[in-house]
């Protein structure tokens, strides 16, 4: 009878155990949503991409017909001296972009920690891609979103459905980045990052010396992107109309060159140390409006 007792009792404190063990496996493995690393290489190049990435989220509700899998990956990556920031889509169906030169362009409506920001990202047609590089400042405001919040929204306006957001699980990124890619971002911002404000304040410096050219419709596109290198005392060594093909267009042409006369006027410019070269977005819809 004793034996039989001690059997039962054991059996019992054994199930507990057991229990125990799977709740705490349970809770330190709970991190399918939290970011994660891969890395590939090419052995031909002797190089290795780092990827840190979200897990793959579906819009806030359900998609319609035929786009309901459609599904969203927030991913930034590095190599060498470089590093990207993208979202991938398994499906791309989304809609009120700008059109350009071989991608179009998007306003997205970012929001982390309560905050709401405008944040510019291009896809080249065909891609599956969304990527903030327009400008040093897009891929590096993202990835601070990113580090400095466990959580980034981001909104899109989807062809036939209309505007939808994804929740980014972001925990874990800053020490993932800081790990992997690190070196790869103060290297490359030193290169042609700007923050935010020091793009803001760039461009009212330009502001500043622009004359409004008269009749310039703001309900067309007048995204103007232009292309600056400077010298080390902020005087402009070139600059370059991006949108080459839109140039062909008369308003958008005036719109452009105002833009660079402006730039000639307003030199040696106050650029931050380190700033070779950067590539600046000039929305005349926006201006007009403000």
């Amino acid at each position: 009878m004793y034996a039989i007792f001690v059997k039962i009792w054991y059996g019992e404190i054994m199930k507990k155990i057991i229990w125990i063990i799977i709740f705490i496996f349970a809770l330190t493995n709970n991190s399918n949503s939290e970011m994660f690393h891969s890395v590939s290489e090419d052995e031909f190049k002797g190089t290795k991409n780092h990827y840190i990435m979200t897990d793959s989220v579906k819009a806030n509700k359900s998609l319609s017909f035929p786009y309901e899998d459609t599904q969203s990956t927030l991913v930034v990556g590095c190599t060498n001296n470089n590093y990207w920031a993208y979202i991938y889509f398994t499906k791309v169906n989304l809609t009120g972009g700008k059109i350009n030169d071989g991608y179009t362009l998007f306003t997205l409506k970012v929001k982390a920690g309560g905050d709401f920001k405008n944040i510019f990202a291009t896809q080249d047609f065909g891609s599956n891609n969304l990527n903030f590089n327009m400008t040093g400042s897009d891929k590096k405001e993202i990835t601070n979103l990113m580090r400095n919040h466990d959580e980034v929204w981001i909104q899109f306006n989807h062809y036939q459905d209309g505007k939808r957001f994804y929740k980014y699980d972001t925990r874990g990124f800053s020490k993932l980045f800081d790990k992997n890619c690190k070196k790869q971002l103060s290297i490359s911002e030193n290169k042609i990052g700007l923050t935010l404000s020091e793009e803001n304040e760039l461009k009212s410096q330009i502001f500043q010396c622009w004359s409004i050219p008269l009749g310039l419709p703001n309900n067309e596109d007048l995204v103007v992107r232009i292309k600056l290198k400077f010298k080390p005392d902020g005087s402009v060594l070139n600059s370059e109309i991006l949108d080459s093909k839109k140039m062909k267009v008369k308003y958008f042409k005036v719109w452009a060159e105002s833009v660079i006369r402006a730039v000639k006027l307003c030199e040696p410019l106050r650029v931050p140390n380190g700033i070779e070269e950067i590539t600046l977005n000039f929305d005349v819809g926006v201006l007009l409006s403000g």
